[in-house]
């Protein structure tokens, strides 16, 4: 008891850090929530899935109307569905986009999956751009960035409930993934967030906005093509 009583303000000073961390962390295991999406998102309308190693973009289905919550209506542009590797994962819980989306990932797929690739680049993100930050040795670049970037993109994930959220809060970097789903144009209010459609562009707006209505784990052991 006397030890309690002679270190209580240092317990207390613990106690309150621990708890600070667990709200306000991005590193936090914490679900996040965006508060606009509480009630969900209806994905009873799935687009077609990816079959291969590449991003499947298909068209939206005829008559499909936008999403509408409170304070946000969101649009589908496409159907989207992308088998991945995550190869860098970032939280933002105080930016504008939070509102609607606390993670972006930094995904490759095809040659960009590929481990024996991978594990030469370093990867990066920060202020919602994602990208290849050089190679781990230093040493040059083993492709051209515009052939890294073509099978590469970073992307802002909008779960479209509450299971969605806590299976993209559990994949970790090095998972591979197929995140299926809708590109989107979002609207808040007077401002907005629009979807690319091109997996060949790079810089501002270049970024998949993806209403993610289903995630799956693909096998951790998944072979990936090599470059040609």
């Amino acid at each position: 008891m006397d030890f309690f009583y002679q270190y209580r303000k240092l317990l207390i000073g613990i106690l309150l850090l621990c708890v600070g961390w667990w709200r306000f962390s991005p590193y936090s295991p914490r679900v996040v929530m965006p508060a606009y999406l509480n009630d969900g998102v209806d994905c009873s309308q799935l687009p077609p899935m990816a079959a291969g190693d590449e991003p499947l973009q298909t068209e939206i289905p005829q008559g499909m109307q936008p999403f509408v919550l409170p304070r946000v209506k969101m649009t589908p542009l496409a159907g989207f569905s992308m088998p991945a590797r995550v190869l860098h994962r970032a939280a933002y819980l105080y930016d504008e986009p939070a509102s609607i989306s606390t993670t972006d990932w930094f995904v490759g797929w095809g040659f960009m999956a590929n481990e024996k690739i991978v594990k030469r680049l370093k990867f990066e993100q920060r202020g919602r751009f994602g990208g290849i930050a050089g190679t781990k040795d230093g040493g040059a670049m083993p492709y051209s960035y515009d052939d890294m970037y073509l099978n590469a993109s970073n992307v802002h994930l909008i779960p479209a409930n509450k299971k969605i959220a806590a299976q993209i809060n559990g994949i970790k970097v090095g998972d591979n993934v197929r995140v299926d789903g809708w590109l989107v144009r979002v609207d808040m209010g007077n401002r907005y967030v629009v979807s690319s459609l091109s997996r060949t562009d790079r810089g501002a707006g270049a970024c998949e906005v993806i209403l993610v209505c289903n995630v799956t784990r693909l096998a951790s052991e998944k072979v990936w093509p090599d470059y040609k």
